[in-house]
């Protein structure tokens, strides 16, 4: 998947939001994390494999309110990003 099919694969369902390769490659770079209320709306919205993407950050983000049953977070990774993939445009 290109990072061009992830963001139109990510704001399929989302209508308003717009993300940029800017944006996405400071998610990969570690230079911002994706908006939290962008990533509630991810999670809200789809069942898939985006789902799993938008929970694992939560739960980096803010593992006292999305950490596991453990209370441990699994991924220490900010925002780990599927495979080649970029993010969103923060703050729509």
């Amino acid at each position: 998947m290109t990072q061009s099919d992830f963001i139109t694969s990510l704001c399929e369902k989302l209508p308003g939001v717009e993300i940029s390769d800017k944006v996405v490659n400071h998610w990969e770079s570690g230079r911002q994390a994706p908006a939290y209320l962008f990533l509630v709306g991810v999670v809200r919205s789809y069942g898939d494999w985006r789902y799993d993407w938008a929970l694992d950050c939560l739960q980096a983000l803010r593992p006292d309110l999305w950490g596991t049953e453990s209370g441990q977070q699994e991924n220490p990774s900010p925002c780990p990003l599927p495979a080649g993939e970029g993010q969103t445009k923060e703050e729509a």
